[in-house]
């Protein structure tokens, strides 16, 4: 299992057969094995992080603005030199 962390920026992600658009702070759920492309569709930057993490047991999720819920946006810009 894989998940992509937004950090800053827009873009479309492709995973299987499914399309999103996510922005800052979205967490996108990406299971094994299923093709998965990022396109920034502008001219602004796009960075995420990935995180691997054990065999899922659910479907694919697209959850937005996953940082302020759960209180984590200081540190996981903390990780990142870049401004934002």
């Amino acid at each position: 299992m894989s998940y992509f962390f937004v950090l800053y920026g827009t873009g479309v992600v492709e995973i299987g057969e499914e399309k999103e658009t996510a922005g800052k702070n979205s967490l996108i759920e990406s299971p094994k094995d299923i093709p998965r492309c990022w396109y920034n569709r502008s001219n602004a930057p796009l960075r995420f992080i990935v995180i691997k993490v054990p065999k899922p047991e659910k479907p694919t999720k697209f959850i937005k603005n996953i940082a302020d819920t759960f209180g984590l946006r200081d540190y996981l810009l903390s990780l990142t030199s870049v401004p934002f």
